[in-house]
């Protein structure tokens, strides 16, 4: 993955470098799109729970790689269903 990180031009200087040096985006990724989780047993309790999903890691599993859950604020994801599903 590869990411850029904006700052806010109203920033403090000193704040801007330490978020430059320490890298504090990285942990918000890692967190957001949940890096950190194994996937290969999420897999396979996803495939026992639904047929669909489980034909579809046996025909192309390979295809597959990287599905996740991400760590959504439920804010985020009611809007984002609504916006979809709006008339």
């Amino acid at each position: 993955m590869h990411y850029r990180a904006m700052y806010n031009s109203q920033l403090p200087h000193t704040r801007l470098i330490q978020d430059l040096t320490e890298d504090t985006t990285l942990p918000i990724l890692r967190d957001y799109f949940q890096l950190d989780v194994p996937l290969v047993p999420l897999y396979a309790q996803w495939a026992q729970s639904d047929a669909h999903f489980a034909k579809k890691l046996a025909l192309r599993g390979d295809e597959l790689q990287g599905i996740r859950v991400l760590n959504q604020p439920p804010w985020e994801t009611l809007i984002r269903y609504t916006a979809q599903h709006s008339f």
